[in-house]
């Protein structure tokens, strides 16, 4: 059962092709594991900032905001999905924003 969710959620990964959803690129099964490749986010998660940082500027805040929104609804309206589980340790930062 979790192997097919597992390779259910792979299928709409790929499929996402969206701004302010991490990039997909593929997915291989080696030894027992399931490794996946997807888009470096090289500003770590939202949860690693707000331990370094300590406060985010109201700006930069309502710009990470915004981009949450949209990616949730992005899922929502074309792929019919509700997140879940969203919290700052799964929202990833580029430098892109």
């Amino acid at each position: 059962a979790i192997k097919k969710q597992i390779i259910r959620e792979l299928k709409v990964l790929h499929e996402c092709n969206f701004t302010h959803i991490v990039g997909f690129y593929g997915a291989f099964y080696s030894d027992g594991e399931i490794s996946i490749c997807m888009e470096y986010m090289d500003g770590g998660s939202l949860d690693l900032i707000l331990k370094k940082a300590g406060r985010i500027p109201e700006s930069i805040l309502g710009t990470i905001t915004s981009a949450v929104l949209k990616g949730l609804s992005y899922l929502r309206d074309k792929h019919a999905i509700m997140h879940r589980d969203v919290k700052p340790s799964n929202i990833l930062v580029n430098s892109n924003g």
